[in-house]
């Protein structure tokens, strides 16, 4: 019986949970044998892979080994939104696949086809680095998540109690998020950073606690603060995914704050500069080795990265991802060609205990907006100290601090503590105007000229 194209192949299930102790000799080696047959597979079944690399003068047989990536050129990100038909195999039953849709928080949705065997895989993916990190099959797992997120309805296995998913509206009231975790009681809970954290808030509130083993924030970063406060609330043990819906999870958080590792055994993973090239701090792009039905080689996913130093930590040959700077629209270059990262803000704003929460929002090219609600510590001279830092750090901005109980949170989008310009632009196309954000003008302390 010939073997269907887009099938998963056997050594993807052989090798699953058993290359962290590989060689990275080893592990190059499985990447490059993969590699391999997932650009043979684009080429001679993806009338869009073909057609690109036809353009590009890309003979799919040179490409050998994890080395010749950046030879190939980057697909356009827009044309799997606009026409993700050109990217499936001619003559497939559209009926015979699933729909995978990413999230709308940056303005934008995309549906992409897969096959049941792919998501089985992914399936089995997840459940192995669950075990890895101490959730067993029976456990329940609770995830808070848009509507258009959540499966339509259980896997056979979730039938029968094994591997457990319930989930929760995004949109629900902090009431009832609170109330539905005690009915549930859940050996982890996943969700964005903003959702947690707005659980926190009402467990605060009410002076209470939610006794749940494990928290995982899939979608944002868990910073310093929101992760003691996480700990505290839940009595739990806090990690960091980072993961997409186009590609599943990408690395995982390694204890100790040490980095996100990769899951380089089932993807591939690359920091670029704006030309394209390899670098140690650039654009991230993915390269998913099992994904037949929509390749996604050399797939930009909008984050930049930092690559750690050493790239291995240990004896593990899988590469760590030092730093994670968030999306493209988390990264501001100013006037004088200094660069402002969300991760660099957010390090500054962390040193002052008396800031409960805050959102740091750019107006124009060099004047930004800092809406803080003040903790219990919150003082002046805490506040004048932190636009003076900022200042050190940056120098030719102008920054309003303005003082408020509470920050505007988007119902069905994730909470982002730094809004560049292109963010406000984002925001703005899922109908939320600016004048909603930036609220009221800035009326507290801290008023800074550009130097």
């Amino acid at each position: 019986m010939r073997k269907h194209v887009d099938s998963i192949d056997p050594d993807f299930w052989l090798t699953l949970g058993r290359t962290e102790r590989w060689s990275r000799e080893k592990l190059v080696a499985l990447q490059n044998r993969r590699l391999r047959r997932l650009v043979e597979h684009a080429y001679a079944h993806s009338p869009y892979y073909r057609e690109l690399y036809q353009d590009h003068g890309i003979d799919p047989n040179n490409i050998r080994t994890i080395d010749d990536l950046p030879s190939l050129p980057v697909p356009d990100r827009d044309a799997f939104r606009q026409d993700i038909g050109h990217f499936l195999r001619p003559g497939i039953d559209p009926g015979s696949l699933r729909d995978v849709r990413t999230s709308s928080t940056s303005g934008h949705v995309l549906t992409l086809p897969s096959a049941s065997r792919e998501l089985r895989f992914e399936e089995a993916l997840c459940a192995v680095d669950y075990h890895q990190r101490g959730v067993r099959p029976w456990d329940v797992i609770a995830r808070i998540k848009l509507p258009a997120a959540i499966p339509a309805k259980k896997r056979l296995c979730q039938r029968f109690g094994l591997l457990r998913r319930e989930y929760l509206d995004v949109r629900a009231p902090p009431t009832e998020k609170v109330a539905w975790l005690r009915r549930l009681k859940p050996r982890l809970l996943m969700g964005w950073a903003s959702i947690l954290e707005e659980v926190c808030t009402e467990l605060e509130r009410t002076d209470s606690i939610l006794p749940i083993p494990m928290v995982f924030s899939s979608a944002e970063t868990l910073r310093g603060a929101l992760r003691k406060r996480i700990e505290e609330c839940f009595h739990a043990r806090a990690l960091n995914i980072y993961a997409s819906a186009e590609t599943g999870i990408v690395a995982w958080e390694i204890p100790g704050d040490r980095g996100l590792r990769v899951k380089s055994d089932v993807l591939i993973v690359e920091a670029v500069d704006d030309d394209g090239k390899p670098c140690s701090r650039g654009n991230i792009l993915c390269t998913v080795l099992w994904r037949k039905t929509v390749p996604l080689i050399r797939y930009p996913l909008g984050d930049v990265i930092e690559w750690a130093e050493p790239r291995c930590i240990g004896n593990n040959p899988h590469p760590v991802i030092g730093k994670l700077h968030g999306r493209d629209t988390s990264v501001i270059t100013l006037p004088s060609g200094r660069v402002m990262s969300e991760l660099a803000v957010d390090g500054i704003f962390s040193h002052f205990s008396g800031i409960h929460r805050y959102q740091f929002i750019q107006r124009d090219a060099q004047s930004f907006l800092a809406k803080v609600v003040p903790g219990q510590a919150y003082s002046e001279a805490e506040i004048k100290a932190l636009v003076a830092r900022m200042l050190e750090r940056w120098q030719d901005i102008r920054i309003d601090v303005e003082t408020t109980n509470e920050i505007y949170q988007p119902q069905e989008a994730k909470f982002t503590p730094f809004i560049s310009l292109q963010r406000l632009a984002q925001l703005r196309r899922q109908g939320i105007s600016t004048e909603t954000i930036l609220g009221s003008e800035a009326r507290g302390t801290g008023l800074t000229e550009p130097h």
